[in-house]
């Protein structure tokens, strides 16, 4: 994050939860992708997800840190992803997929991002003025990500900007919300991001920042002689 501090990250209401095979595996395969690409590997264990995970985020610091702007940072991430295939292109910006797709994010990515819920939000604006209700809403009680990364800057930078900008170029719409008051974030599947969705929000860091703390160790360190 940047600016000066905020307040402390909030405490979790959410009860932590073991990860299963799939899990493991996940988090694994995206260590290995992250690292690939910052080429570094923390010796971490690959069998314990909670250790593992703390790897991947910090290979994500690294990514984060080593980067000059968002620019950079959604390049390198886009990079990354560019081996998935982009076709066939199965899903389209129609109200089957987006719920479709909801229904994936809640079952295959809490290893990621934390447990999951749906909701219905209205597309098109007022349901009275002609708007569509899709249950494509996936809310995100407490993301891991961030929980674990206690950094706001790489949950804009390396989550939120970089998927909206891949997901776009699929021409399936997503927005990411994120609450920095209790670390939830709301993942809308055919909504077209805006500036404004960060409007009003507090982009400080947590008090708890390894990255702005590293960044002031840095420059309080004196010059080698």
């Amino acid at each position: 994050g940047a600016g000066s501090p905020a307040a402390p990250l909030p405490p979790s209401a959410v009860p932590a939860r073991p990860d299963g095979v799939y899990g493991v595996v996940m988090i694994g395969l995206f260590r290995l992708a992250f690292g690939a690409a910052v080429g570094y590997q923390p010796r971490r264990s690959w069998v314990d997800g909670a250790e593992s995970y703390r790897a991947l985020v910090e290979i994500a610091s690294r990514l984060y840190s080593s980067c000059a702007d968002d620019v950079e940072r959604s390049a390198k991430v886009a990079a990354i992803f560019a081996p998935f295939p982009k076709t066939p292109q199965l899903l389209r910006d129609d109200r089957q997929s987006c719920e479709t797709l909801a229904v994936l994010t809640r079952a295959l990515f809490p290893f990621l991002v934390g447990p999951c819920t749906i909701d219905e939000w209205t597309r098109g604006g007022d349901v009275t003025r002609g708007g569509d209700t899709w249950r494509s809403k996936v809310r995100i009680e407490r993301c891991r990500f961030l929980d674990a990364s206690a950094c706001k800057g790489m949950c804009v930078g390396l989550c939120k900007r970089p998927s909206e900008a891949y997901f776009a170029s699929l021409g399936l719409p997503v927005s990411f919300a994120p609450n920095f008051d209790d670390c939830s974030c709301e993942m809308v599947w055919g909504r077209t991001p805006t500036d404004a969705d960060l409007a009003g929000a507090d982009l400080s860091c947590f008090k708890a920042c390894d990255i702005r703390d590293a960044a002031h160790a840095t420059r309080a360190r004196p010059p080698r002689e």
